[in-house]
């Protein structure tokens, strides 16, 4: 059985630092990957022995993914990427874990 859910992915970019405060401006470029998000229960009996989940979500994808994105599900539920982790078979990449925390209702 394959899995796939098209989720939008809002990559962080960094811009101009600002003279007063010294924090940089944030914006973001969306993009479609696609990316199974399961909850942190179904994620422990997926992944293998010795993981462990963290936080509320966890979604896999081969798409480049990194911390600080936002994943964007089409009911709109924004999760924050905190981890990412590669898994290999041998010198073959196969999938990266991400586990995600759920951000606030309205926070688009």
């Amino acid at each position: 059985m394959t899995l796939s859910f098209d989720v939008t992915r809002r990559k962080l970019q960094l811009g101009s630092r600002d003279s007063t405060t010294g924090l940089y401006d944030k914006s973001y470029v969306e993009t479609s990957i696609d990316m199974p998000i399961v909850s942190a229960e179904a994620a422990k009996k997926l992944l293998p022995v010795g993981s462990q989940v963290v936080f509320d979500r966890v979604g896999f994808t081969q798409d480049v993914v990194v911390e600080g994105d936002e994943i964007v599900t089409a009911a709109d539920v924004y999760y924050l990427v905190q981890t990412v982790k590669l898994h290999w078979i041998g010198d073959s990449f196969v999938y990266r874990e991400c586990q995600l925390s759920v951000l606030p209702y309205g926070y688009a």
